[in-house]
């Protein structure tokens, strides 16, 4: 999470969170709060009622709250992958198709789940496929990005490497299908994008 004085940003995993508050630091935002990765004590990807709770002094009550997000299906496989690289769980063929991942104490998640718990209260939205665009039409109005080359600003880091195409993994009924399993990412990405991923 990121605290200023006109915004919150709020880090949804596998949604180039990394990237964005690389450059959400760069940025250098006079009187800005990033929360460090520190293992022994998880903050970084509170949602606003989590740090409501660890903190009753916060407040994002006039603020901007933004989040990232991407297509359902890149999110998914991009958890899938991470999770087996953090503890080596693979989810049953079936659970993919319903948008489902093991994470690392072993117990399953679901995509739909992780947005609803994030969602609330968000304002803003930035789409991890139009990072540049989206950022410069957000933040413009919230920091001064006046001379920033805001293209130059984002590099792609922490990039994990594993197919990526959801050709491999997905038939177009199946995929229809992950979206009717996901009806709160379905209609936000609707809403977002214009439409639905088809293969």
């Amino acid at each position: 999470m990121v605290i200023a004085d006109k915004f919150v940003w709020l880090h949804f995993p596998k949604c180039a969170g990394t990237e964005v508050g690389a450059v959400l630091k760069a940025l250098d935002i006079p009187g800005s709060h990033h929360d460090p990765i520190d293992y022994n004590n998880i903050i970084w990807h509170h949602t606003l009622a989590q740090r409501q709770k660890h903190d009753p002094s916060f407040s994002a009550e006039g603020k901007s709250v933004v989040c990232c997000i991407r297509r359902l299906p890149y999110w998914i496989l991009s958890r899938i992958f991470y999770e087996f690289q953090r503890s080596y769980h693979v989810p049953t063929r079936e659970m993919l198709l319903k948008g489902m991942y093991i994470e690392q104490p072993g117990y399953p998640g679901k995509a739909d789940a992780a947005l609803a718990f994030f969602r609330p209260g968000v304002t803003d939205w930035l789409r991890t496929e139009h990072l540049v665009e989206d950022f410069t039409r957000v933040f413009s109005g919230l920091i001064d990005l006046t001379d920033v080359d805001v293209e130059a600003l984002f590099q792609r880091r922490h990039t994990r490497i594993y197919l990526k195409n959801p050709k491999f993994y997905f038939t177009a009924k199946e995929l229809a299908e992950l979206y009717d399993h996901n009806p709160v990412w379905k209609e936000l990405e609707l809403t977002l994008y214009g439409n639905l991923m088809t293969l």
